[in-house]
């Protein structure tokens, strides 16, 4: 699902019929499903995504990035509902805040690819991977990070996706994705559990564009 799927017609809702909090997220999840944007229903709901679009010409590079995702009672200040890291590489080597956000919810980490292109990832924050004892591990089965508990229960779920190349796609590392995004997803049970601690969770959108001249 992309940001723009949640913009269209069939994804928004004027007038809701619910009347509690639990009633409502029911009611915008099968909104979302009947609209054809969500994986599954029953079990994980979308709570944050990022997505880059680039234009590359001889003499400029213009860059889009969008990023959504939940925040607390507390994080609706900052513009970006992220912290974001750069890393070295994933999962290990070094990490270096980038945006500092401490109230939000989620980590976005860039990592440095020296040879063409970097990449980006979503990851639960800190708070959270300790509120619900979560650590990650990569589905080489399904080629995706989870986030898993100690009950071996997959908490969340981050996939990547990426379209429109520059250069030669049909060999990877040749190519450029000019469109390109991450989505983080969490399993039904657990939002409620999140917004006992971090109050009433929202959806938070933030829109940015550069421009590099050659």
């Amino acid at each position: 699902m992309r940001i723009t799927d949640l913009l269209s017609k069939k994804s928004i809702k004027l007038n809701l019929s619910s009347k509690t909090k639990p009633e409502v997220i029911d009611e915008m999840v099968d909104l979302v499903n009947a609209s054809g944007n969500l994986n599954n229903k029953d079990e994980y709901i979308l709570i944050g995504c990022s997505e880059i679009k680039k234009h590359i010409d001889y003499h400029q590079t213009s860059l889009i990035f969008a990023y959504q995702g939940i925040v607390g009672e507390a994080g609706d200040e900052h513009q970006i509902p992220f912290q974001q890291y750069l890393a070295t590489a994933v999962e290990e080597g070094e990490i270096y805040t980038i945006l500092d956000n401490p109230e939000s919810l989620i980590d976005f980490i860039r990592t440095l690819d020296r040879e063409l292109e970097d990449e980006d990832y979503l990851w639960p924050g800190t708070s959270v991977s300790k509120l619900l004892d979560v650590h990650i591990e990569f589905d080489f089965l399904n080629g995706r990070y989870i986030a898993i508990n100690l009950e071996k229960d997959v908490v969340f779920i981050m996939k990547k996706w990426s379209s429109s190349y520059k250069g030669d796609s049909e060999y990877h590392g040749n190519a450029i994705p000019l469109y390109s995004g991450t989505k983080l997803y969490i399993k039904k049970e657990y939002i409620g559990i999140l917004e006992q601690q971090f109050g009433t969770l929202m959806m938070k959108t933030c829109v940015q564009s550069y421009t590099q001249d050659y």
